[in-house]
């Protein structure tokens, strides 16, 4: 029996030999991958805490008047809302409208130190967002028509789990590249990916 694509795929992965990089490339873009996960995660912890919370708040306008004619929010639905953090330590939560849909948009920014490309140490920045979808309303009427109600799980990333992956992933397309110019078939393996 021939393997499937993907257990194809795996089975290049586990064999690839490893390749080091410079160590000042490898440390900076490990830093913004940690930073990146910490950033990530902070957001998808505070995205699945206030979940709950704001959905049951939202639930019971369903049917009624959550916008006013100029595009704010009608006064007893704003009044109700669930306070979200607001610049808590890089960490920004606020309701947000487009369209016809509601929902809450949430970003966090991490400081971290790295090194500079003459190896000097470095402040950089890394940030995310995501967004929690609350429901939609008419545009005409601003009557909240849909919720909704399931619940959106927010995974959490391991930064030493990540990091294995990119290497991985990293010589798996060194490997590839090399490939390639080896058969004359420039980026048919990278297709792939």
């Amino acid at each position: 029996m021939q393997p499937t694509k993907d257990q194809a795929k795996q089975a290049i992965f586990d064999n690839l030999p490893f390749v080091v990089e410079s160590q000042t490339y490898s440390q900076r873009r490990f830093d913004a991958i940690k930073a990146k996960c910490q950033a990530v995660n902070l957001v998808h912890a505070k995205l699945t805490e206030l979940q709950p919370i704001v959905k049951e708040y939202v639930k019971t306008f369903l049917g009624l008047k959550v916008c006013n004619k100029t595009g704010g929010y009608n006064k007893t639905f704003e009044k109700g809302l669930p306070v979200l953090p607001s610049r808590e330590n890089g960490l920004n939560a606020y309701y947000q409208k487009s369209y016809s849909s509601i929902y809450i948009k949430v970003s966090q920014t991490v400081g971290y130190k790295t090194l500079g490309w003459r190896d000097e140490e470095k402040d950089e920045t890394m940030s995310f967002e995501s967004h929690l979808y609350l429901g939609t309303f008419d545009t005409e009427t601003g009557t909240l028509k849909e919720i909704h109600l399931k619940d959106h799980v927010y995974p959490q990333f391991n930064f030493e789990e990540v990091k294995q992956h990119l290497i991985k992933l990293d010589q798996l397309k060194r490997f590839l590249s090399s490939q390639e110019s080896v058969l004359g078939c420039s980026n048919h393996f990278q297709n792939m990916l």
